[in-house]
């Protein structure tokens, strides 16, 4: 079982709220924490829309530098509601959780599998470069883990779900995203 409070060990100030909300929600009966990493989707801010803005902006002549060093696994926001929902409907599951898409990846690696995506799909022509940079060549107030895979497999079989790759998610999520914007 996943011990709730032993692996964790917030690095920045993001971090410890987020330790802090679990603390909280398990304090109330039947309450369920579902740990993620690296959530993406079709609307809103995330990294998935960002690369594509980025890509699109032919003003901007200069590669884009994504970090190759920190690992982890994206996340489309469509496996994790399902495995929300799924939490729901299913009775005697642990309090905690993770869900994450299958396999890993670097920024860069994800990066360039959008790039790859969108190019095939025709959706960018002629795009910026995308650069691998290591993460102490890349400023940002936050401290970032270099590792943060989750272990999941307890949550595909409490739930009886089977994740897919992330590459697979990360396909069906550009479809979605072509669905909903016609005039791109």
């Amino acid at each position: 079982l996943i011990d709730p409070l032993s692996k964790v060990a917030p690095l920045n100030y993001y971090g410890y709220t987020k330790s802090e909300a679990e603390k909280i929600v398990l304090n109330y009966k039947n309450s369920k924490i579902i740990r993620t990493s690296w959530l993406y989707g079709p609307v809103g801010k995330n990294f998935f829309l960002t690369i594509f803005k980025l890509l699109k902006n032919k003003e901007i002549n200069k590669s884009i530098n994504i970090v190759n060093d920190q690992i982890g696994c994206p996340t489309s926001s469509n496996s994790l509601s399902n495995a929300c929902w799924a939490s729901l409907e299913k009775t005697n599951i642990p309090t905690i959780l993770h869900w994450t898409d299958l396999g890993s990846s670097s920024w860069y690696d994800f990066a360039y599998t959008i790039k790859k995506i969108l190019q095939d799909k025709n959706l960018i022509k002629s795009p910026r470069q995308i650069e691998p940079i290591r993460s102490d060549n890349f400023f940002t107030e936050a401290e970032r883990p270099y590792y943060s895979l989750l272990d999941c497999c307890e949550t595909y079989e409490s739930l009886n779900l089977k994740a897919n790759h992330w590459t697979f998610e990360l396909n069906m999520v550009v479809n979605q995203f072509i669905e909903g914007n016609e005039s791109i």
